[in-house]
């Protein structure tokens, strides 16, 4: 669905641009926080290299930095949602005034 919806000769389109800015501003937030979560688990995986040495420590620690090059393709997706979020409203803005323009 695109947001448009014709009700016999008028056409109507909107989006919530307070609650995707809402949006957007969360979504920063969630990024900070989960930035802040797993700096500290990083700090917990370089403790565990005086207590968990070997083979198998070494490889708890490397899932670990795979799981980090993950960690940061969705920390970076989510910065992203909340640049698109604020996109869109300032797409919308923009053509809603030059419909304004056009109509007078």
């Amino acid at each position: 669905m695109n947001g448009n919806y014709n009700y016999g000769q008028t056409s109507v389109s909107g989006i919530n641009a307070q609650g995707l800015r809402k949006l957007s501003l969360d979504m920063i937030t969630y990024e900070e926080d989960f930035q802040k979560i797993f700096s500290e688990l990083q700090n917990i995986m370089n403790q565990t290299k005086a207590i968990f040495d070997g083979e198998a420590g070494n490889q708890y620690r490397k899932n670990f930095d795979n799981f980090s090059t993950n960690f940061k393709v969705i920390t970076n997706s989510m910065k992203n949602y909340s640049e698109d979020f604020i996109s869109v409203i300032k797409q919308y803005e923009k053509r809603e005034l030059q419909q304004q323009n056009w109509r007078y």
